[in-house]
């Protein structure tokens, strides 16, 4: 009986340390580099990694650090994967941006702009930046025909410097809606308070 236990225990301590070792490896360096609602799982999971040494020697440590570790990766992968996907709003945003529309643009202005994309794409809630440097008198140009409402904003906005988020907080009164903002990243969900 012993011997199994032994032989269990010696398991899976070699199956923790190769998870482990996989994890520090190959994954801790994209989860760190994602969203900050995964990094105190993460450093959890280092903090036990560093001090495995002294974990590792007694069986039910063993089996609560496996489980413990296992929880968090879990929970953490879960976290990310929601983080990823957006507010119900932000989601149904998306798909509008997809909806394939007609325009024809010449030297207008952007508020002029946006009255119309809200004109054609019914649902559609588009703010800009002010106080960022998006002024709605700026004059823009773009014509396409059977087109995404998302490449219409891609080529309205990418040759000016601009681009677009997608407001994903269900706190937000703006929840969903598409904020165009000087940058360079397009479609992006925008989380903030």
């Amino acid at each position: 009986m012993v011997s199994i236990l032994q032989k269990t225990v010696g398991f899976t301590t070699i199956l923790m340390r190769l998870f482990l070792h996989l994890f520090m490896r190959f994954f801790l360096p994209y989860i760190l580099s994602c969203d900050t609602i995964i990094s105190i799982p993460v450093l959890v999971l280092v903090l036990f990694y560093k001090l495995q040494f002294y974990i590792w020697r007694c069986a039910v440590y063993r089996l609560s650090a496996i489980f413990l570790s296992l929880t968090v990766f879990f929970v953490a992968s879960f976290a990310q994967a929601q983080a990823t996907k957006g507010t119900v709003k932000a989601q149904a945003t998306q798909k509008l941006l997809e909806k394939k529309i007609t325009v024809e643009f010449k030297d207008t202005k952007l508020a002029d702009i946006i009255e119309e994309l809200k004109d054609q794409v019914k649902g559609i809630q588009l703010r800009m930046d002010g106080k960022g440097g998006v002024s709605g008198n700026r004059k823009l140009s773009f014509t396409g025909k059977d087109v995404t409402v998302k490449d219409v904003l891609e080529g309205l906005l990418k040759k000016e410097g601009l681009c677009y988020g997608i407001t994903s907080n269900e706190k937000d009164a703006y929840d969903g809606s598409i904020y165009l903002r000087v940058g360079t990243e397009f479609g992006t969900l925008i989380n903030k308070k």
